[in-house]
């Protein structure tokens, strides 16, 4: 179980002539660290506030795409080298076992992470909130992009994911390190490539990565990981837009970061009641509505039971004093375009 994998410990009992199989593909740490570099640059744009406002909404369509792209043509292309022939003989039969066996493997999960959250709440109270990683989705009026985004969250990310992170990231681990230590270094990478959503969601995908890992050992193939995230994400997608979304909600008009004081503001959208109001970018929210606020989902928490048309107070800090204002809240659809 701990043993160090070497490179061609598997493939020499089968001819490159009939293929092998992609679990025997002689991976190396430098193939994982050129799989990640350009994700990795991606993300760095993603979380500098001031450059990601500065790209178009189509620029950010073009490097999600391309970052789903990658992730599955780099680790294919790389495994034909080594003599890897794609199968597509796959039975329906084994199809439907290994989808039914992501259901139970999902619910333990969960159950597992709602039982460290209580634990951990318990213990030292509740765990810093980060930003939603589904608030692009929830501010856009445009229903191709919504459908766009649900695609490439529920069914091409499972599937570019696990042929990456699992498929390609952890078995290079297995064959440098003990199998231990490549899980916990793989589910660590996966967790730390969605840091920008807050330390609470990197700890939860790293907990995630780690059963996927877990799982994809088990099993013998990327099928049941990639149903249990197709699963996963499917079933956080459906819990947001039945509880959370609607046509066209009440906005401020504001995105920021946590802030020791409240929400440092990053962006306020022009023909936005926060605009109007005259916050700007560098202010610190301190409250809406009567809430104290540090992320953007505190704002959507805090107008939640209003209506466009509707006045809140909002109290903001600028240059160390605290202003007041009443700001008229527009529907997501008036808004222009981001």
């Amino acid at each position: 179980m701990n043993s160090v994998e070497r490179p061609d410990a598997d493939i020499s009992a089968t001819p490159n002539t009939s293929g092998i199989a992609f679990r025997a593909v002689p991976w190396h740490l430098n193939h994982a660290l050129v799989g990640l570099v350009p994700l990795i640059a991606i993300i760095l744009v993603a979380s500098i506030g001031t450059l990601a406002q500065a790209v178009p909404l189509v620029g950010r369509l073009i490097a999600l795409v391309f970052a789903q792209v990658w992730s599955v043509a780099y680790p294919l292309a790389l495994a034909r080298r080594y003599g890897w022939r794609p199968r597509f003989s796959v039975q329906p039969r084994r199809i439907v076992i290994e989808a039914l066996i992501a259901v139970p493997i999902m619910c333990a999960v969960w159950v597992s992470l709602a039982l460290g959250y209580v634990a951990w709440s318990a213990l030292f109270g509740e765990p810093p909130q980060g930003t939603n990683p589904l608030e692009s989705a929830g501010r856009t009026t445009h229903p191709m992009f919504l459908l766009l985004i649900t695609v490439l969250a529920v069914v091409a990310a499972p599937v570019t994911e696990e042929v990456l992170f699992r498929g390609m990231v952890y078995r290079a681990f297995c064959r440098s390190t003990v199998r231990f230590i490549a899980l916990v270094i793989q589910a660590a990478v996966f967790g730390l490539f969605h840091w920008s959503y807050g330390p609470t969601h990197v700890v939860t995908i790293g907990v995630m990565g780690l059963a996927l890992a877990l799982v994809y050992d088990l099993r013998k193939t990327l099928l049941t990981p990639i149903f249990c995230h197709g699963l996963h994400n499917a079933t956080v997608f459906a819990v947001f837009f039945l509880t959370t979304w609607t046509p066209n909600p009440p906005v401020l008009g504001i995105n920021g970061t946590p802030h020791e004081n409240g929400m440092l503001v990053t962006h306020v959208t022009p023909d936005s009641g926060a605009g109007a109001a005259g916050i700007r970018t560098g202010d610190v929210l301190h409250s809406v509505n009567g809430w104290g606020i540090q992320t953007t989902q505190h704002v959507r928490d805090a107008i939640r039971d209003n209506k466009p048309g509707d006045r809140v107070p909002v109290k903001y800090i600028r240059n160390g004093e605290l202003h007041g204002a009443l700001v008229l809240l527009r529907g997501r659809q008036e808004l222009s375009p981001e």
